[in-house]
């Protein structure tokens, strides 16, 4: 548009807006706005026009407009005054401090965003828009994720809106969260919430109030049990729960009456009613008595078609009655019909040692034959069966069925491996879960439970688990390995407080300050504007935050001495450990030192070479990455993980422009694998480019 053209247009404008003509304005508007490229200088004289003559929403129109052409062409700092403008104009709208926020949030201004987060939610709640409202609260909470008074806003704008189902999952997230703190009474309040909301909750429920009563809260957990109880009386989940805390506290009348009246109304989940009689019984001294329970229990289960039920149910029986003849042989039936090969052959093999024990020797043999019989899917079986332990226990050993302790493990964790090669992460957790319910103080279930679940992508239960296993390594004294695996701990969790509290306690503050200053955690800010004395107390302590920081590399040198000491040099696990926490932390030279010392070891070398090479590119070191992968590659034989470095190098490849080089490699990916990752799709545009500059 030239200089005559828009003088002539804002003279146009001038005239209808004396004389009110406002449709005249939104035509020049939409006439303006389909114009490219789009002249934001005008629409802005256009809409500071506007708003002089008092048209407020035709000017918001024109400050829209612009706002979101500077917002696309990337131009934040524009776009945001834009946003302010029309705040300025109408600021009980909700929506352009919601914009504006999320322009601060993009350039971490976390107060600013914070702020405007909030006047956006407030906007919406007067305007009773509950589900903007939540959008805005979620924003806010997501910059404060230790806020609970924000995640109970949103579970009350969702109870509003009616989705109590969302907002019980918010109160229980609620609730998880202050029991972690040690609030258990807020723990308690929120509970309740979200039983009263969603009953489907009731197992996760029933699993703090029996935390609750293990805490020696046990009035409060009975009370609590009893209000459920009471409320939804046909629930055989509430019955049982009683009954079992009434059971802890010995008081088995009470737990008979409650379970007797249960059975007699004809509950939902009638079997948790039998097992729980069945479980009373044993306490009872029963064990007769008490299979026929948990036996009705399991009919019950097969004929609902729940046979991995069934099964939990009769491994509860047999847990306080492990040589049960008639127990294992109804879980033998039960674990056929869910067709588990290796839940079988530990039924076979418990079978024929209690068969053993009660001098039934053809039974005992014919058990053996059936394990003889297993297929190849699970030799471990087959060759720990071969010869049998004596039924004598060995001085200082634990015998586990036929086997010992450490074999058991193994055994176990073999398993565990099978299923996960396999692609069954979900067994594999399974079967690594129980391994160490069973062995909670074995530091290799513990580090083998949590490579199983990072494979499975559950990373705030691995970092769990992580937090457990820096536990153990420090009640032995291995300080350094505790730190390497909270490390780990906190580069998976997203609550990383209690993680960094505790390697404080450990490494002193020296090594927390290594944590915050190469690992990026952000102090708490306060959402109300500085004052003068704050902002001079706050150039000090930068100051001095500053002459602190000098002796990071220092205190990081003292640091690497101490693993030295602790850590083996054959321990490559621990190094490769120690490797992922530095590469959290953004130490990326003393990350890549511990993985090439862990890729010595064979099982390493693949996932070493590809966290080395992701580590040089942090640093915007892309010639020695590609070296890396590169000569990774020429060096390992081809197999499902070697595929990971080839789309890595192929990427690489990509960006510097070396289109058939990376089209050659995403091709080798696909014709070992044809559904890795986005091969197929990568491969495909990068034939059209090469087709295009060809042309």
């Amino acid at each position: 548009m030239t200089k005559e053209e828009r003088d002539k247009l804002i003279k146009s404008a001038e005239k209808h807006l004396k004389r009110g003509n406002v449709e005249e304005i939104r035509t020049l508007y939409h006439k303006l706005s389909g114009s490219t490229p789009l002249d934001t200088s005008t629409i802005n004289y256009l809409g500071d026009l506007c708003a002089r003559f008092n048209k407020i929403d035709e000017s918001i129109l024109f400050f829209r407009k612009v706002a979101e052409e500077y917002e696309r062409k990337g131009f934040d700092p524009q776009a945001a005054a834009m946003w302010k403008k029309i705040i300025k104009l109408k600021p009980s709208d909700a929506e352009p401090y919601f914009r504006l926020a999320e322009l601060y949030q993009g350039k971490k201004l976390t107060i600013e965003a914070k702020r405007n987060y909030l006047s956006a939610a407030k906007g919406y709640m007067d305007k009773k828009d509950c589900k903007n409202a939540i959008l805005a609260y979620g924003k806010l909470q997501q910059l404060e994720p230790e806020n609970l008074k924000l995640r109970e806003e949103i579970a009350g704008l969702l109870v509003e809106m009616g989705d109590r189902k969302r907002a019980a999952e918010e109160f229980l997230g609620i609730a998880s969260a202050s029991e972690s703190s040690g609030n258990m009474e807020e723990a308690l309040k929120f509970f309740r919430r979200v039983v009263s909301l969603d009953s489907s909750c009731l197992a996760e429920v029933g699993k703090f109030i029996q935390r609750v009563f293990s805490r020696g809260m046990k009035q409060e957990a009975i009370l609590f049990a009893e209000d459920l109880y009471l409320s939804m009386p046909a629930s055989g989940e509430n019955a049982a729960l009683l009954a079992s805390l009434f059971m802890e506290l010995k008081n088995y009348s009470d737990a008979r009456k409650i379970l007797n009246k249960a059975l007699e109304g004809n509950p939902s989940s009638s079997y948790l009613i039998k097992m729980a009689l069945g479980k009373l019984l044993q306490f009872e001294g029963e064990i007769d008595k008490s299979f026929e329970y948990y036996n009705q229990a399991a009919d019950d289960l097969i004929h609902e078609g729940k046979y991995q039920e069934a099964s939990r149910a009769m491994g509860e029986f047999l847990k306080d009655a492990p040589e049960n003849i008639r127990g294992l042989e109804k879980q033998l039936e039960v674990t056929k019909l869910t067709n588990n090969k290796e839940e079988m052959a530990h039924c076979y093999r418990s079978l024929e040692k209690a068969y053993q024990k009660q001098g039934m020797s053809d039974q005992a043999s014919w058990a053996r034959a059936e394990i003889e019989k297993m297929p190849h899917v699970i030799p471990v079986f087959r060759e720990a069966g071969r010869e049998l332990i004596s039924e004598k226990t060995l001085k200082g050993e634990e015998l586990v069925g036929p086997l010992k302790k450490e074999e058991y493990i193994d055994e176990q964790m073999a398993i565990a491996n099978a299923y996960r090669k396999h692609g069954m992460k979900e067994k594999s957790v399974n079967y690594m879960d129980r391994l160490s319910e069973k062995y909670p103080e074995e530091e290799e279930v513990l580090e083998e439970l949590i490579h199983t679940l990072c494979d499975a992508g559950e990373k705030e239960k691995a970092s769990k688990r992580a937090v457990e296993l820096a536990a153990l390594y420090e009640r032995g004294g291995k300080t350094a390995k505790a730190i390497a695996i909270l490390g780990k701990a906190f580069g998976l969790s997203t609550d990383r407080k209690a993680i960094l509290e505790r390697i404080e306690t450990l490494g002193g503050g020296k090594v927390i300050d290594i944590f915050q200053q190469r690992g990026g955690i952000a102090e708490e800010v306060q959402m109300a504007p500085a004052t003068d004395d704050e902002i001079e107390i706050k150039i000090e302590e930068e100051a001095e935050e500053a002459e602190r920081i000098t002796t990071i590399d220092e205190t990081l040198k003292v640091f690497k001495e101490k693993v030295k000491q602790d850590v083996g040099e054959d321990d490559f696990k621990t190094h490769y450990d120690l490797a992922v926490a530095y590469k959290e932390m953004e130490l990326y030279d003393e990350a890549i030192n511990e993985f090439l010392h862990a890729r010595q070891d064979e099982g390493y070398f693949v996932d070493g070479s590809l966290m080395i090479s992701l580590c040089q590119m942090s640093k915007g070191e892309m010639d020695q990455a590609r070296k890396t992968l590169e000569e990774s590659i020429m060096q390992v034989a081809n197999t499902k993980k070697t595929l990971w470095l080839k789309y890595e190098l192929a990427g690489l490849y990509e960006k510097e422009g070396k289109l058939k080089q990376a089209y050659d490699l995403f091709q080798e990916i696909l014709d070992a694998d044809p559904t890795f990752k986005d091969a197929e799709a990568r491969a495909d545009k990068l034939s059209e480019m090469m087709k295009e500059s060809s042309s």
